[in-house]
Parts: structure tokens; sequence; C-alpha cells
């Protein structure tokens, strides 16, 4: 059935009434070197503004860590301008919230990438450490390491097989497996407090040859020989 041509038209004004602000951000838009130039952009719609109280900044990581306090002496209702702003090598994951003054909120989620950084001070190599945002973006770190030259290790096995250098850690599926084996305890009866704290048994190191390859680097046999996996 067409729409009837006699629903009135919401005028242009008043959709920018109800209209959430804009998170914005200016810089940095690619890799840099830290310090750098951390700027957020704040635009309010309808004749609001931009209240700064209401400014959030959340670091993604597990578990979440609220940084507003860090960066609160920053903060205008124009929006974020800080010119020092310093991260560890890699990519981290930040949320910035901030509301009007009629009440409507607004969130921005950025990554802030300091593999560049990490290369600009001379460094040859690299550990990401265990972190849900690296877990489900290896592909996307192992190709900037590879592009930056920088030798890699994770303990994810999917980041050496995206193109990663080097993997070692816990074998997860071992670990769902447990954790299956252990849910099935509790539906049993037993009471959780009672189950014992366990720690991980099988332990995978995967190597990928190709970027080891690419990178220059010689790899002796005898971790060729205690690789759980060899990629080439």
């Amino acid at each position: 059935m067409p729409p009837s041509t006699n629903a009135p038209k919401v005028p242009l004004a008043t959709r920018a009434i109800t209209r959430r602000p804009d998170v914005i951000l200016v810089s940095p838009k690619k890799a840099v070197r830290s310090p750098f130039n951390f700027l957020l952009k704040f635009e309010a719609h309808g004749g609001s503004t931009i209240r700064p109280d209401s400014f959030r900044l959340i670091y993604l990581k597990n578990p979440i860590v609220d940084i507003t306090a860090r960066v609160r002496p920053y903060v205008t209702a124009n929006g974020l301008e800080m010119p020092d702003a310093k991260t560890p090598a890699g990519q981290h994951m930040i949320e910035a919230k901030v509301s009007d003054n009629d009440g409507r909120e607004s969130s921005g989620v950025f990554v802030l990438n300091a593999f560049s950084a990490a290369r600009q001070r001379s460094a040859d190599a690299i550990v990401l450490l265990s972190s849900p945002l690296i877990s489900a973006n290896v592909q996307v770190l192992s190709e900037r390491a590879i592009r930056h030259r920088l030798s890699a290790i994770t303990l994810f096995p999917d980041f050496a097989r995206a193109g990663g250098l080097l993997a070692y850690g816990p074998n997860l599926l071992a670990l769902y497996l447990r954790t299956g084996v252990l849910a099935g305890k509790v539906l049993g009866g037993v009471k959780a407090g009672e189950l014992p704290i366990e720690r991980p048994t099988k332990f995978e190191l995967v190597l990928n040859l190709k970027t080891a390859t690419a990178l220059n680097l010689a790899v002796s046999a005898s971790l060729l020989l205690r690789a759980d996996e060899v990629i080439e």
C-alpha cells in the first residue's frame, strides 16, 4: 500500500530539535607517534548546547576502564583537546559519550593506533596481551604489525594463523570444552563453590614461517620442532 500523500511533512528545523549531538574524532585519524594531539569535536543541534560535565571516556578493554578523570581538564562544550595524549603501542578502542542540555546522549567508538609510534621509537617487536579487542581483531593487528615490520606475539593462535609472527598460549578449544564439563557438574547438583579452581593444562605454540621470512628472521630448528603448528 503506497504511503499517503496527505501525511504531514516534518520540517527540517523540527528534525534538528530531536537530533542527538554528534561526537567526531578529529585527530588522530591514522597511526601516530605518542604523545599525540587527541581532539574530539562535539556538535549540538536544534539550539541545544553541550553539557561538558556529562562527558565520559571509556577504555574498552576487559574489564572496561573509565578514564574520564584523566581527560576532564581538557573538555569544553566544543569538544576535547588533549595535546600530549600518550598510549602504549598497539590498538586502543575507546568510547566517548556526551549529552546536550535537553538530556539527549550520543556516543562514538574510536580506535587509536600506536603501531607506528612503536616503530619510530626503534621497537623491533611487540607483545599483545590478553584482551577481547585483540582476539576479535587478529586479522587487522597482524596486517599492521607486518606493515610496520614489527615481530608480534600474542597468546591467541588465530593471530599467527592470520599472519602474525607467533602465538603461544592456552588451547582455547580445550578451555571451552572444560567449561562445559564444569557446567555439567553444576547442573548435576554440585555446588559451584565446591569445584576446584583449574588452570589451563594444554598450551600450543603456533609459528607463521611465512611471516618470519617476510621479516627476514632466522628461525632455529629447535623452535620449528617445538611448534605445535607451523604455517608455511
